[in-house]
Order: C-alpha cells, then sequence, then structure tokens
C-alpha cells in the first residue's frame, strides 16, 4: 500500500463512519486526510481530533470507530488508538512501498497540493551572466520555487529569460560596487566553466536571501570529490568562496554523490543479476532499511509543504536527510553480495530500496533545476 492509497483508506472510513458508529459526520472538503509518516511503513493520523466537533463525540471515540475499520483494510496490518485519540497504522508490505516509489520514476513526489494555482516564472538562465551572487541566487531559487510549485499541480507559465528589469535595477545599485561586482561575476564565470554549475545550483539554493550580509557559518574542510567547488578561484569575492567551502557546500556534494552512487549500485546489481522485481512482499527491518525508507516516503508530503511555504530548504533539507540515511545503509557494506556469496531476499531488497533512493534523489535535483549526476 503506498502512501496515496493509504490516504484513501482513512477517507472510505471517513465516508463509512455513519454506518459503522452511528456518527453523523459531514466531512469538510478540505479536511487534510494525509497520514504522517513516522517511520518505515508506520504513520500517524490526528483526523478524529478534528472530527470530534462534528461528530459531537470525544476524539477517542470516532479514533476507535475508524480504526476498527481501518484495521480490517488490507493492506494495513494494525490500526491502534493512541493518546487524545491520534490513529497508529502499520502497513503489512513495505517493501510494496519501495517498489511504487520506482514505478513512479520521474513523476514521483508529485501532488495536487496546489491545484488550481496559477503562475508566470523564468528559468535562471546562464549563471555565468549573473552580475553579482545574491542576483544568481534569487535567480536559482526563484526557478526551483516554480518547480517545486509545478511538481505540487500548480500550472505554471515559464518564460524563457530572466526579468531583465531585475538586471537593471540591480546595475542601478551596483555603480559604486562594480570591482566587487566584476570579481563575483568572475567567480561564477569560473565555476559554470569549470563543470561545476550543477553543485553551484544546489549550493546557491541553500543560500540566505543576502548572501553578501549572510553571517558567517562555520568553514568545513574541502568536500572529498577532487575539485568540487573546493579550489580557490583568484579574485573570487569571500561570500561566494565561503559559501562554497562550508557546510552546505559539502552537503552538495553529499546528495549529489548519493545519487549518483545509487545509480552505479543499480548497474553492479544489473551485472550481478541480481532483480530487484523478484523481491518477495514484506516489511523492512533493519533500522538502516527503516529510516530510508521512511525518508523516501515523506518526499511527496515534503515537496507539498515546500511549495505552500515557498521555502525551497523544505527540500532540500529533506534530500540530504534522504542522502545521509541512503548513506548509512551503504556503509553497511550488504547491499550487493560479495564474491562467491548467493543472491538473498535481503540483497534483493536493498537494490529495491536503492533504486528508490535514486528516483526520490533524481526526483527532488529536478524539482531544484539541478543536473542528475550518474557519476561523480
Amino acid at each position: 500500500m503506498t502512501p496515496a492509497a493509504l490516504t484513501g483508506a482513512v477517507a472510505e472510513a471517513v465516508a463509512a463512519a455513519p454506518a459503522d458508529g452511528g456518527l453523523g459526520l459531514p466531512v469538510p472538503s478540505d479536511l487534510a486526510l494525509r497520514p504522517v509518516a513516522v517511520g518505515a511503513g508506520d504513520y500517524t493520523c490526528a483526523l478524529p481530533l478534528q472530527l470530534a466537533g462534528a461528530a459531537a463525540r470525544p476524539a477517542q471515540e470516532v479514533a476507535e470507530v475508524l480504526a476498527a475499520r481501518l484495521g480490517a483494510t488490507p493492506g494495513i496490518s494494525r490500526a491502534a488508538v493512541g493518546e487524545r485519540g491520534v490513529l497508529a497504522l502499520t502497513l503489512v508490505d513495505t517493501v510494496a512501498l519501495a517498489a511504487a516509489v520506482v514505478a513512479a520514476g520521474a513523476a514521483y513526489g508529485r501532488s495536487r497540493a496546489l491545484d488550481g494555482a496559477h503562475m508566470t516564472a523564468s528559468i535562471a538562465g546562464d549563471l555565468a551572466t549573473a552580475p553579482d551572487v545574491p542576483t544568481a541566487a534569487r535567480r536559482v531559487k526563484d526557478e526551483a520555487l516554480a518547480r517545486i510549485a509545478e511538481a505540487a499541480g500548480a500550472h505554471v507559465t515559464w518564460t524563457g529569460q530572466p526579468d531583465p528589469g531585475e538586471v537593471l535595477r540591480d546595475g542601478a545599485a551596483r555603480v559604486e560596487e562594480s570591482a566587487a561586482s566584476e570579481a563575483a561575476s568572475t567567480a561564477l564565470s569560473s565555476f559554470v566553466a569549470r563543470g561545476e554549475e550543477p553543485a553551484l545550483r544546489y549550493v546557491l539554493t541553500r543560500a540566505p536571501e543576502s548572501t553578501a550580509t549572510a553571517r558567517r557559518g562555520p568553514v568545513a574542510q574541502p568536500p572529498r570529490a577532487p575539485g568540487e567547488l573546493a579550489e580557490r578561484h583568484p579574485g573570487a569575492p569571500n561570500e561566494l568562496e565561503e559559501r562554497c567551502r562550508r557546510v552546505r557546500g559539502e552537503a552538495a556534494f553529499e546528495v549529489r554523490y548519493a545519487c549518483a552512487h545509487a545509480h552505479l549500485t543499480l548497474r553492479h546489481a544489473h551485472d550481478l543479476g541480481v532483480d530487484p522485481d523478484t523481491t518477495e512482499p514484506g516489511r523492512f527491518t533493519d533500522a538502516h532499511e527503516r529510516a530510508v525508507l521512511a525518508a523516501v516516503a515523506e518526499l511527496p508530503d515534503r515537496v507539498a509543504l515546500a511549495a505552500r511555504r515557498r521555502d525551497v530548504t523544505v527540500l532540500t533539507r529533506h534530500l540530504e536527510t534522504t542522502a545521509a540515511a541512503y548513506h548509512r545503509l551503504a556503509d553497511t557494506g550488504r547491499v550487493l553480495p560479495r564474491g562467491p556469496e548467493p543472491v538473498t531476499d535481503m540483497h534483493r531488497s536493498r537494490v529495491l530500496l536503492t533504486a528508490a533512493v535514486r528516483t526520490t534523489l533524481a526526483a527532488g535535483l529536478a524539482m531544484l533545476g539541478v543536473a542528475v549526476p550518474d557519476r561523480m
């Protein structure tokens, strides 16, 4: 059962509540039915608290009526009533959830949260042409927000280039800062020329509203990939240098590296004959597996939240959480068989989980306007 199917099951339970428990429930059309993931295949739903007033019954009683029907729903192994009437739901087959993510492909993470909304947006264009770092960051973030809104169901009309008025306004404000502007433009051009634009775009989505006045954060060690946003550039302003060398610069590498690592793992699995499509139904029980699946399953909610809040970092933080969970799983060294070791269900299920991670990270990076890497 997928999160969408679980949402449908909750909606059906609410619709059947008057007959099941004699509850008169005029359900509002805008009621949030979607359960919240709290683990791999584990969800909570506070819907009874919202329905208690309409039913003129305690939330605990409303929850018991809903739990009785949900507990008998195929795909749900447990429906319990927690404190204050909150429902706790557990899925039977979490392997199927990972398979559903993979099957969704590039469309994974999309929703109807902003259905009916309309907006106009422009692509960020060539970052090398941006007059300064704040302008480049603003362009990248505006494009990413529009892509996220589109993924959440909004209708976006795309224009070809950034608003030319933006350049004029920025130009007027930079008359006394031409030297700094030229240095910033040179630094941006240097990153683009070196083929590091994808990482630069990711870093800029995490930039504060004014990178020129942002408080300096702790400087991290250079990323592990040689030349990955770490080489110093003559004439580059400190703001861009520090931005690309601090912890958030590391995040740009970690997310893209996890995506590329998952891709290469899947290729290796194919060469070894490990077919995730033959994975037996069941539940992921290992703590690392559950952490990965919990992060993967949450992407649609994170995208919808980022769209509603117009906050790109809601998505970037989630991608970083997903990448970190995947790295911990990969570090166990038990994803693929070694040497003469036979292929087991554990290998097949973890390869399936790896495919779900690749799907999730690729979908998220695409929403940010960042190229999806196959290798690093």
